[in-house]
């Protein structure tokens, strides 16, 4: 049996989206296109990704229609949600090893890494992914904090053979308008000099990447770890065309 696809939406700068793209990106591949996953959060020691969990659980908990709504969800893939577990960097490769080896192995395995590459750990654990998407947005200090992970994971791990990577691409986040400015230009003209692909899909600035859950008579979610993206929030979110690019980089 094949091993599962180590995957990281990584960069080395808070404020891209890494965490908020893991947790959207899973849901909908696990929810709506049914590929089996799981995540491993190793943002130690913050760990975003699985308080995330906690809140959604904590939500499903106190109101009994969401609580049906993530009950109906759920029955679609054998009753449960994916598993998120925590773990330090140098702990997570070991730990995916268990879930890789497993008898209800996953496809997929996303690793939220810390956002630094100050740490051997975390360069260790990036090396050995099948993939690396790496957000960059529009804010002149993400995307020179971006373009420069990019460039570390590129000469010191890519071109010098010391990482299996399949694939590194750039991913454009937060972008206020459609209209691609002259940053983005200069900016994928570097990568590309670099030999890296930026993702032909772009992800808009939108307000609905940070609701967790809203309403009760019509409830409406987009980021969460227990429920896909709802279908009213999922148009003009760019997320089935990144979701659809990313699955056909893969081959799954």
């Amino acid at each position: 049996m094949a091993k599962p696809l180590y995957v990281a939406i990584s960069t080395q700068k808070g404020g891209a989206g890494k965490t908020t793209l893991t947790a959207v990106l899973a849901s909908y591949l696990y929810f709506v296109k049914g590929i089996d996953l799981i995540a491993i959060d190793c943002d130690y020691p913050q760990y975003n990704l699985a308080d995330l969990r906690e809140r959604d659980y904590l939500l499903a908990e106190k109101s009994k229609k969401i609580n049906e709504i993530v009950f109906r969800t759920w029955k679609a893939r054998n009753g449960a949600a994916y598993t998120i577990e925590r773990s330090t960097p140098e702990d997570a490769l070991t730990l995916a090893e268990v879930y890789a080896e497993s008898e209800n192995q996953p496809k997929i395995i996303f690793f939220d890494l810390p956002g630094t590459v100050n740490n051997d750990h975390v360069i260790a654990t990036i090396s050995k992914m099948d993939y690396v998407f790496c957000p960059v947005t529009t804010d002149p200090m993400v995307m020179e904090s971006s373009v420069a992970f990019a460039n570390i994971v590129q000469n010191n791990l890519i071109s010098t053979g010391q990482a299996a990577i399949k694939g590194f691409y750039m991913l454009w986040n937060k972008v206020p308008s459609r209209e691609r400015d002259s940053l983005q230009t200069l900016c994928e003209q570097f990568v590309g000099r670099l030999g890296i692909s930026v993702l032909d899909s772009v992800l808009p600035d939108s307000t609905k990447f940070r609701k967790e859950g809203q309403g009760e008579k019509r409830f409406s979610v987009f980021r969460s770890t227990v429920l896909p993206p709802d279908r009213i929030s999922l148009k003009g979110s760019g997320i089935e065309a990144v979701a659809e690019e990313i699955t056909g980089i893969m081959g799954i």
